[in-house]
């Protein structure tokens, strides 16, 4: 993920826990940051998913072999785990610098309420999905008409701690016959 993210044009923030956060358009202003947001979103998606399909076709030969080896009274080999992503994207104004004092380690980082915005999102995200803010929708149509015609709009969703329901639109990203790696992905415009 993190090479996708910078791939496309992303600063890699931090992991936290199974979440990967990254923002767009800082050191350097980007005035698409919210395409390439999303470009680099379904290229990871794309990554997983073909990444998944090697691991079931490697579990399935798995699953075979055990069957000699259980026989042969050897340890069954365990099974690939099928990884799963989910993507939260907003944009707006936020703070952006080095976030720290003399006593603690700096961090080049990102807060306000639209960090929020989309920390809260990701949380109802779920699996194998891309969803993103009306804002994030706004910011990508002004760069990619086209492309923002295919998200789907979906019903508000209340966050936490946020007065308003957010209006929120779920990008498909699905491929008929997924790239093999991340780099197969690089300067493609559509999901």
């Amino acid at each position: 993920m993190a090479d996708v993210i910078k791939l496309h044009g992303g600063t890699l923030d931090k992991y936290i826990g199974d979440c990967v956060m990254a923002f767009w358009g800082a050191p350097v202003p980007r005035e698409d940051h919210a395409l390439a947001c999303v470009k680099a979103a379904v290229a990871i998606h794309r990554a997983v998913h073909s990444l998944n399909e090697q691991r079931q076709a490697e579990n399935q030969q798995r699953q075979q072999d055990n069957i000699s080896r259980q026989a042969d009274g050897r340890a069954a080999l365990d099974l690939l785990p099928v990884l799963h992503v989910g993507s939260a994207i907003n944009s707006g104004c936020v703070t952006v610098g080095f976030m720290g004092s003399e006593s603690n380690i700096s961090n080049y980082t990102v807060f306000g309420r639209e960090v929020n915005i989309a920390s809260r999102l990701e949380k109802h995200v779920g699996s194998d999905r891309i969803v993103l803010t009306a804002s994030a929708f706004e910011e990508v149509r002004k760069h990619a008409p086209e492309l923002a015609d295919t998200f789907i709009r979906l019903e508000p969703l209340r966050l936490e701690g946020i007065p308003a329901p957010v209006q929120i639109y779920e990008v498909p990203w699905t491929l008929e016959t997924p790239p093999r790696s991340p780099s197969d992905l690089k300067g493609q415009m559509r999901p």
